[in-house]
């Protein structure tokens, strides 16, 4: 999702890496940190690491569409944009 939002939220992950007291105040920088984080404490990559079947990602997209947290999205979030980054986070790709 950081990656999907990334144009609408980089000015307050900088901020965030800034009060993180990250090497570089940008949004990279706090993206970088939290796959790091990621790595160190063994959360997979991938949602086909999850288990997650591929199979799925068609329902979940419409599930996490209509799910009242989707509203609250710094950008338009519907069942194509679910299913755009589910199936990128499905194969590990930001």
């Amino acid at each position: 999702m950081l990656t999907f939002n990334m144009d609408a939220i980089a000015p307050r992950l900088a901020r965030a890496s800034a009060v993180l007291g990250l090497p570089a105040s940008t949004a990279d920088a706090f993206l970088q940190w939290i796959l790091d984080l990621r790595a160190a404490i063994g959360i997979p990559h991938t949602l086909r690491e999850l288990g997650v079947p591929a199979a799925n990602l068609s329902v979940l997209s419409v599930a996490a569409a209509a799910d009242p947290s989707a509203g609250g999205n710094p950008l338009p979030f519907d069942a194509e944009a679910a299913h755009t980054v589910l199936e990128r986070a499905f194969h590990g790709r930001l």
